[in-house]
């Protein structure tokens, strides 16, 4: 910082030291004239030969002041100052000009930002990099991604070798919030107890849904940080509390953290899924998402020929629904991006 002090300080004093420059030369000049006089030199002969021994002054004050830095400075600020007038005489060009350059400076930021949150910015879970969807595949009947049934869930948990654990959701709930207040239809999810240790979350307020509560449909729910906010003012105390969802009373059982996102930012309650009978012994009913951990070591390709065995061997087994049916394993960042990835990349 001194440094720094100490040069501008140089800078404001450019004029002074500019006329000091050509003061110390001219008195160099007058030194060397007056000693040739004295060695017998008429005075022309003298100043011509004390200027030809001291070289080109005018360049020799440039090339100084150079060293000094300011001739870059002194050029840009001339640059600058030419460019204010000729904007000021075209004021319709200089218009266009900074409003070009406004919106392509502010479209690149916010192309970046939307890529940087969207693409490049981990998913707001522990190692998010261990976590992968499971999708259902159909290429038979042109399904390269689809939803998954419950019974296919329950064999490929009991089945694998690759994942810590294998969570199921369905997407699609929605619940009519009555009561106390004015009447909200919410965006909810219904998800079974595995769901929460897989994505290594734990409620801010309360518990995770049990086995138990699942398997009985039990009528819990979880709230959104959101939604315990804006519904009931942040309270604390709303666990343990009842609140009327689709007109039966549900037990507030936990809030959950500010930053949960799952399955989308829209989903605000989650309540227990329980497992519909008819579709456990049909092996219908494809209307979930599941998503797995990882097992630490195991890569992407091992979880998938894991998963291929997998199918293979439930189609064996039920020819009637499952013939041509596999598994894609996905990360879970590109599942949720997959629609957007290659706009944005492209923009």
């Amino acid at each position: 910082m001194p440094g720094v002090r100490f040069h501008l300080a140089r800078l404001l004093r450019r004029r002074q030291a500019v006329r000091d420059l050509d003061e110390e030369i001219e008195a160099h000049l007058g030194l060397e004239t007056r000693e040739r006089i004295e060695r017998g030199e008429s005075p022309q002969q003298a100043a011509a030969g004390a200027r030809r021994e001291f070289g080109n002054a005018t360049l020799i004050a440039e090339l100084t002041r150079e060293q000094w830095g300011w001739v870059a400075l002194e050029r840009l600020l001339r640059d600058v100052a030419h460019g204010a007038r000729t904007l000021r005489r075209t004021p319709g060009f200089a218009v266009v000009a900074v409003l070009t350059l406004a919106l392509g400076i502010g479209a690149g930021t916010a192309i970046f930002s939307v890529v940087h949150t969207v693409l490049l910015r981990p998913l707001p879970f522990p190692e998010s990099e261990r976590l992968v969807t499971l999708w259902t595949t159909a290429p038979e009947m042109n399904l390269p991604r689809a939803f998954v049934g419950i019974a296919n869930y329950l064999d490929w948990r009991a089945q694998n070798r690759v994942f810590e654990d294998i969570a199921i959701t369905r997407p699609i709930a929605n619940l009519n919030l009555t009561g106390q207040g004015t009447p909200e239809r919410l965006e909810g999810a219904r998800i079974n107890e595995s769901l929460l240790p897989v994505l290594r979350v734990t409620p801010l307020l309360g518990r995770n849904i049990t086995a138990r509560e699942r398997e009985t449909d039990a009528r819990v729910a979880l709230l959104s940080y959101g939604l315990w906010v804006r519904r009931f003012a942040g309270d604390p105390a709303i666990v343990g509390r009842t609140i009327r969802l689709n007109g039966s009373p549900h037990e507030v059982i936990g809030v959950m953290p500010r930053e949960f996102r799952y399955p989308t930012d829209r989903h605000e309650i989650w309540v227990p899924l329980y497992f519909p009978p008819d579709e456990l012994q049909t092996r219908i009913g494809y209307n979930y998402v599941s998503v797995a951990r990882l097992r630490r070591g195991v890569t992407l390709d091992k979880a998938r020929a894991d998963m291929d065995t997998i199918a293979a061997r439930i189609a064996r087994h039920y020819p009637e629904v499952s013939r041509g049916q596999g598994v894609r394993v996905e990360p879970m960042l590109e599942s949720l991006t997959g629609a957007v990835r290659e706009p944005l990349l492209a923009v």
